[in-house]
């Protein structure tokens, strides 16, 4: 608890101090994030707000680029009065991190990631990152639009985390990468294969037979590099951005997790914003996630063709890593829920 208050509390300075330098530049230009202000003293309605986002993944990666079509949107829609900060690529922090600060009342006020880092705060969000637990982009879509995603997850969302999710962007069907060929569990207990520091995910790698091992996403490639672990997991979008594929020779189609990123508010941030604000702000990050929802999927068909130019793509029978997730599904189902598991299989 010490260490994550402390970490709070070093983040929340930080961000002061950067913010404190990129204002001083505003005054004799403006940053890459930062609309052009509106001529003349119209009042539009909208107050001078700063809006801090944080995410882990490269400058390079459509997440990155929804967060700056998100900010560019809304600091157009109020003519320069909102100035986003965009802090991709854990550059203030690990995702455990931001969440972390996020849920002590200090720090970012928009988070675009998994709600698996969360997850210390509240366990039932582990379902998010559920091997088989979706069947496709589509189902997960329709899950994240039914009721019990908006009204009840969302409330409980906001009592434990500290967040609300006002969008959502489709962050990929996970696969396995290796220097070793692996096809059923059985060969993957050869492999020793990085995961994040998310329980649920652990417990899936391991669950596949591999042993699963913590890394931090931004140290994954040296670790691949240097033999520290055979391989990882992640979707197709991250393994290019990243470039695992030049320090990889497979591409195993696992498949196990069909995963999405939310984008989250803060609820300080909610609560500060005028009514007006928070209103531009919830329906421009909707549409943004839905816009960059779809464009995912589009990049993530292609990219799988492209890494087969550089990976060799290997075809593994999933129902057999189905199976082996029977000791996940007993110890995570209970947690999860029944009305939970009922809403998901509504979904399909």
């Amino acid at each position: 608890m010490k260490n994550r208050i402390g970490f709070s509390v070093l983040l929340a300075l930080i961000l002061s101090f950067v913010s404190a330098v990129l204002l001083l530049g505003a005054c004799s230009g403006r940053g890459s994030n930062a609309p052009e202000a509106s001529s003349g003293t119209v009042d539009n309605g909208y107050e001078t707000f700063r809006i801090r986002i944080g995410h882990n993944n490269s400058t390079e990666h459509f997440i990155h680029q929804a967060a700056e079509a998100l900010a560019k949107k809304v600091g157009e829609a109020t003519g320069g009065k909102v100035v986003f900060e965009i802090y991709p690529a854990e550059t203030i922090g690990t995702d455990r991190e931001m969440a972390d600060a996020i849920v002590a009342g200090s720090g970012l006020d928009v988070f675009i990631g998994a709600t698996g880092s969360f997850t210390q705060h509240y366990t039932r969000l582990t379902f998010f990152e559920g091997p088989y637990v979706f069947e496709s982009r589509q189902h997960l879509s329709n899950f994240y639009h039914s009721d019990f995603m908006q009204k009840t997850l969302n409330a409980e969302l906001a009592k434990n985390c500290n967040v609300q999710s006002i969008g959502q962007i489709y962050y990929g069907t996970r696969h396995v990468t290796s220097n070793k060929i692996a096809r059923t569990p059985a060969e993957f207990k050869a492999l020793k294969i990085r995961a994040p520091k998310a329980e649920m995910i652990m417990d899936t790698v391991a669950a596949m037979g591999a042993a699963a091992t913590p890394v931090e996403f931004s140290e994954t490639y040296l670790a691949l590099q240097q033999g520290v672990v055979d391989g990882q997991e992640n979707p197709p979008a991250s393994i290019a951005a990243m470039k695992f594929d030049e320090v990889q020779k497979y591409l195993i189609l696992t498949g196990h997790i069909v995963q999405q990123n939310h984008i989250l508010l803060a609820e300080y941030t909610r609560r500060k914003a005028s009514p007006k604000l928070l209103d531009l702000l919830l329906k421009t990050a909707e549409e943004t996630g839905e816009e960059y929802m779809r464009i995912s999927w589009g990049i993530e068909d292609n990219l799988l063709k492209e890494l087969g130019k550089t990976m060799q793509i290997v075809e593994v029978d999933q129902s057999l890593f189905r199976a082996a997730m029977q000791p996940v599904y007993k110890k995570w189902i209970p947690v999860w829920g029944q009305d939970l598991m009922d809403a998901i299989a509504a979904a399909r």
